[in-house]
């Protein structure tokens, strides 16, 4: 598994189909047929995994866009990132 941290940056995996619906984002893993939703938050983060953006920015923008304080964020976003990292839905970006 890989070590995430605040200056980490991830890039979604090409394998993961994913569609924007009425509550959130809906993933498809193609290797596993499975399915995974997630709501206003989960997306959000889904969003901004590009590749280019560490964790800690990834954290600036869901700050400002949601009442949440610094540390609750961080713990939250590391958390949710290195399971989309177990499931291999993100990596390391190159």
């Amino acid at each position: 598994m890989t070590e995430i941290n605040l200056e980490t940056k991830l890039a979604r995996n090409d394998a993961i189909l994913f569609s924007d619906v009425a509550d959130g984002t809906t993933l498809m893993d193609i290797d596993s047929g499975e399915y995974f939703h997630y709501e206003a938050v989960g997306a959000r983060i889904w969003d901004l995994i590009d590749g280019q953006r560490t964790v800690a920015e990834i954290c600036t923008a869901l700050q400002e866009e949601f009442e949440v304080d610094g540390a609750t964020c961080q713990t939250d976003t590391l958390a949710f990132l290195s399971r989309l990292s177990e499931l291999k839905h993100v990596g390391l970006s190159e």
